[in-house]
C-alpha cells in the first residue's frame, strides 16, 4: 500500500541524524584513560567501551532495515533517537563499569536508527546521480566528526568529568529526536504490513547475487580505510620515525582525500556514469594500495609517499562510498531499508575485521598495505560482476 509521497526534509537534520551514531565513537576514545581509571580496570578492558558499541552498531543495521520497511523510517528513527539518548543518560550515570557497556550497547543499538535510516530516507527521495550527489554530501559533513570529536571529548573530559560526554551525547540525540518529530515527513513510499512477507523478502535480498555483489564490493572497496587510519599513528612514529604531533596532520589529509572524492562523485557521476566511474575509482584504489604495500615490502617507504597514497586511495574511497551504496539499493527493490541495512552491516563488520588483521604481523605498514590490495582485488571482482551482470540483464 502507498505511504505519503516522498517530501523535502531539512539537509541539517539527516546530517546530524546519521551522524549520531559515528559521533558516539570519536568523542568517547579521549575519554578512555579517565574511565579505566575511575572504575579500575585495564586499559583493554577499556577498549570495549569501544569495541562493544562498534559490534552493537553492526547488528543494529540488519534490524533497523525491515523494521523501517514494515513501519516506516520516521516512527522508528524516533524511537532509536529516543533509545540513543535514554542510554546517554544511563552511561552517564553508570555505578560500574558493566553498566556502562551495556548503557553503550544500547547507546550504538539507539544510534544506528539514524546511520541507516537517514540514508534510507536519502534514497527514497532521490534516485541514480541524484541520490549519490546527497549521500556524497551528507557523508562530506560527517567526516568533520572525526576531526572534530576527539577535541570535543577531551574538553568534556578535563573541564568537567568524562560522565559529561554521554551527556552531551543525550542532550545532542534528544534535540535530533525533536527535529525529527518536528521536520521529517514520512517518505517510504511503500510499505510490507505482513511480517511474514517481511521476512520473506528480507531472504530473497540475501538471494540475489547482483545485490550481494555490489553489498560486497561497496564494502571491501570502502571500509578497509578504517585499517589505514588506525594504523597511521604507528607507521608515522614508527615507520618514519616522525613525531607524534605530525600524526594529526596526515590525518587530516586523509580526511580531505575523503571529502574530495565525495566532491568528485557528485560533479561527475552525471557526465560518467556509474560503471566508469567505480571502476577508475577501484583501480586506482588498487593501485594506491599497491604502491603502499611495495613500498613497505622494500622498506622504502618516505612520508610524501606516504601522504601521496593514502590521499588518493582515500579520495577513491569517498567517490565509491555513495556510488557503490547506490547501486546496491537499486537493486533491492522496495526493501530500500532492508537494503540500506545490509549495506551498512557489510561496512561495519568489514572495518572490523580489515582492523583486526592489519594490526596482526611484524611491519604494520605491510600488514595494512597488504589488507587494502586483498580487499580491493576481492572488491573489484564482486563490482565486475556485478556491472556484467547488469549490462547482460539490460540488453537481453
Amino acid at each position: 500500500m502507498k505511504a505519503d509521497a516522498p517530501v523535502s526534509y531539512p539537509f541539517w537534520l539527516i546530517v546530524f541524524a546519521t551522524g549520531s551514531g559515528t559521533l558516539a565513537v570519536h568523542v568517547f576514545v579521549p575519554a578512555l584513560p579517565v574511565i579505566a581509571a575511575d572504575f579500575g580496570v585495564g586499559a583493554a578492558s577499556a577498549q570495549l567501551v569501544i569495541s562493544a558499541y562498534m559490534f552493537a552498531l553492526a547488528v543494529g543495521h540488519l534490524v533497523y532495515g525491515p523494521l523501517s520497511d514494515r513501519f516506516g523510517r520516521r516512527p522508528v528513527m524516533i524511537a532509536g533517537l529516543v533509545l540513543y539518548a535514554l542510554a546517554g543518560l544511563a552511561a552517564a550515570a553508570a555505578p560500574d563499569f558493566g553498566s556502562l557497556i551495556v548503557a553503550r550497547v544500547l547507546q550504538a543499538f539507539g544510534g544506528c536508527a539514524g546511520l541507516t535510516l537517514g540514508r534510507a530516507v536519502i534514497q527514497d527521495t532521490a534516485k541514480g546521480p541524484e541520490a549519490v550527489s546527497r549521500l556524497a554530501a551528507v557523508n562530506n559533513v560527517l567526516l568533520i566528526s572525526p576531526a572534530v570529536a576527539p577535541m570535543l571529548g577531551q574538553w568534556l573530559t578535563m573541564v568537567f568529568d568524562w560522565r559529561a560526554v554521554p551527556l552531551a551525547l543525550s542532550a545532542g540525540g534528544w534535540l535530533v529526536a525533536v527535529g525529527t518529530v518536528l521536520w521529517l515527513r514520512e517518505t517510504a513510499t511503500t510499505r510490507v504490513y505482513n511480517a511474514r512477507a517481511l521476512v520473506a523478502g528480507y531472504f530473497e535480498l540475501l538471494r540475489r547475487p547482483r545485490f550481494l555483489a555490489y553489498v560486497a564490493g561497496g564494502a571491501l572497496t570502502t571500509t578497509p580505510q578504517f585499517a589505514l587510519l588506525t594504523a597511521s599513528p604507528f607507521i608515522v612514529t614508527g615507520t618514519l620515525g616522525r613525531p607524534a604531533h605530525e600524526v594529526g596532520v596526515i590525518y587530516i589529509c586523509f580526511i580531505a582525500g575523503l571529502m574530495s572524492g565525495g566532491f568528485a562523485s557528485r560533479q561527475l557521476v552525471r557526465r560518467v556514469g556509474f560503471n566508469r566511474l567505480i571502476a577508475a575509482g577501484s583501480t586506482l584504489g588498487l593501485l594506491m594500495a599497491g604502491c603502499l604495500l611495495a613500498q613497505g615490502l622494500t622498506e622504502t617507504l618516505t612520508l610524501p609517499g606516504f601522504i601521496l597514497a593514502g590521499y588518493l586511495f582515500t579520495a577513491c574511497v569517498g567517490m565509491l562510498s555513495p556510488l557503490t551504496l547506490t547501486r546496491a539499493v537499486s537493486e533491492g527493490g522496495t526493501l530500500v531499508g532492508s537494503a540500506t541495512g545490509l549495506f551498512g552491516c557489510a561496512q561495519m563488520v568489514t572495518a572490523s575485521v580489515s582492523i583486526v588483521i592489519g594490526g596482526l604481523g611484524g611491519s604494520v605498514l605491510v600488514s595494512t598495505a597488504a589488507v587494502l590490495c586483498v580487499a580491493s582485488l576481492l572488491g573489484i571482482a564482486s563490482l565486475t560482476y556485478a556491472m556484467l551482470s547488469s549490462r547482460n540483464s539490460e540488453n537481453s
